[in-house]
């Protein structure tokens, strides 16, 4: 199966089950404490070998809305927990990954602000 996105092509080479994982996902919760995180997870479908530019790696696929997705094209998406594991021993692995999400944004944010200032000057 070969999948087309922003980048090169991807191609799934094999798939296996991934029975008891769960892909882990971090957002802010309203709170004045640096705790006032959820983290949410959801069970993966599979893991699927992937190929991309003659690089392999192996990435979980979890439900959506739209069918099955790969869970690291999202950007709250921070980590695989694993049967057993509890969600509660990542809860630093969470807030670190909320804060570079924050510092994504507004890096986002300055590039998008810069490039209209350059589109009116022009």
């Amino acid at each position: 199966m070969q999948v087309r996105g922003n980048m090169a092509e991807l191609t799934v080479l094999q798939v296996i089950p991934a029975d008891g994982w769960r892909a882990m996902f971090v957002r802010e919760e309203a709170g004045d404490s640096e705790d006032s995180i959820a983290i949410t997870t959801f069970p993966l479908v599979c893991w699927a070998l992937t190929e991309q530019d003659g690089v392999r790696g192996v990435v979980g696929m979890a439900p959506t809305e739209y069918g099955v997705d790969f869970v690291g094209v999202h950007r709250s998406w921070f980590g695989y927990l694993g049967p057993g594991e509890d969600v509660e021993h990542f809860k630093d692995d969470a807030k670190r990954h909320l804060l570079a999400m924050r510092e994504a944004e507004v890096r986002d944010r300055w590039k998008q602000d810069g490039r209209r200032r350059v589109r009116r000057s022009a």
